[in-house]
Order: structure tokens, then C-alpha cells, then sequence
């Protein structure tokens, strides 16, 4: 086992002054720990602002970002925009010698680390990850090939599920279509 400093670089987001707003005509998607769903971010869906003068780091290359408050989720993403981490996110920058981001995200978001982090959280109504915290949950050393089996098998997992929801959305179809057409016999 390492520590999650041992393997990362993880940095708070940044603390705007007011609201985000989405403007139109912005240049820099903002994320905030809200966009997190099921391990991935919905970029189209990410309000954006102008950038000119934001003091903030730059979200660059393949990063894990994680809830700070609340329940604890985890995204591993790459950016082809410029992005900007809200202050309700932790920005980890794997070593990528050390750790794939995908399955450190995958770890972020199991039941091992969960348990940490619900027993290393603060505050009594709304849970907080200190980052020191953070840097201290005990990550298992797997070799880089293996950490890839193990996404692969999850993305496997999640087209073997979508598969089904789309069987079960049929046969769900079939099964009204045939539930119609009876009444509508039995009516004639």
C-alpha cells in the first residue's frame, strides 16, 4: 500500500467569489463536484465564463477529480477545452508511472475508500474530506497493467449494463404493444 500523495500531485479547486453563472460566450467550462455522475463529467453540460481574468490553474491532461463535500465521488477526465475545477473538487494528478487515472478514479469511488473517507470525514450535517486526509488514504500498489484489466472489466460492465437496460426497454415495448392490441381486439 501507498498514500495517495505517494502516487499524486492533488491540489483544492478554486473558490470563485460569487455564483457561477453560465455565459454564452464563455471560454472555460467550470466543474463543480454537481457534474460528477457515475465516475464520468457531462462536458456538453458544464456552464461556461470568461476566462480572461480568472487566476485559477488550468485543468490539463488525464486527472482525477474528486468531491470534496457530501458524498465523495470521483471522475477521472481529460481535457481538449479549458477547464477550471470549483472549489467543491479536489484536483489529483496521478504519476502516471504509478497510477492510471480511470483506475484511480475507480478506487476513489469503491467501497474501500469510501469507508475512509466516512470514517476521516468532518462535520455532523454535511460531510468534508480534509485534503490532508485525502493525501493520507492508503491506495493499493497494482501494477499498471493490471490497474488497465481492471478498468477494461469495468467498461465491460457498463456496456454489458446499458446492453440489458436497452433489452429490458424492448421487451417492455413488446409487452405493451401486446397488452394494446389485445384491448383493442377485445373492444372491437
Amino acid at each position: 500500500m501507498k498514500t495517495l500523495s505517494n502516487i499524486s500531485t492533488i491540489q483544492s479547486g478554486f473558490t470563485f467569489r460569487e455564483a457561477v453563472f453560465h455565459d454564452p460566450e464563455g471560454d472555460v467550462n467550470i466543474i463543480q463536484a454537481k457534474d460528477i455522475h457515475d465516475g464520468s463529467i457531462h462536458f456538453a453540460e458544464l456552464p461556461k465564463v470568461q476566462g480572461v481574468s480568472l487566476r485559477a490553474t488550468r485543468l490539463t491532461g488525464n486527472i482525477v477529480l474528486l468531491s470534496a463535500r457530501g458524498s465523495f465521488r470521483a471522475a477521472a477526465c481529460s481535457f481538449a477545452e479549458p477547464a477550471v475545477a470549483a472549489s467543491s473538487l479536489y484536483v489529483i494528478w496521478p504519476d502516471d508511472a504509478q497510477a492510471d487515472p480511470e483506475f484511480l478514479s475507480l478506487y476513489l469511488n469503491s467501497p474501500v475508500a469510501q469507508a475512509y473517507f466516512a470514517q476521516n470525514s468532518t462535520g455532523s450535517s454535511i460531510k468534508t474530506l480534509l485534503i490532508g486526509t485525502l493525501r493520507n488514504l492508503p491506495v493499493p500498489d497494482v501494477p499498471l497493467d493490471r490497474q488497465a484489466k481492471i478498468v477494461r472489466l469495468r467498461k465491460n460492465q457498463q456496456q454489458q449494463h446499458t446492453i440489458l437496460e436497452r433489452r429490458i426497454a424492448i421487451n417492455q415495448a413488446i409487452l405493451t404493444e401486446l397488452i394494446t392490441t389485445a384491448s383493442q381486439g377485445a373492444a372491437a
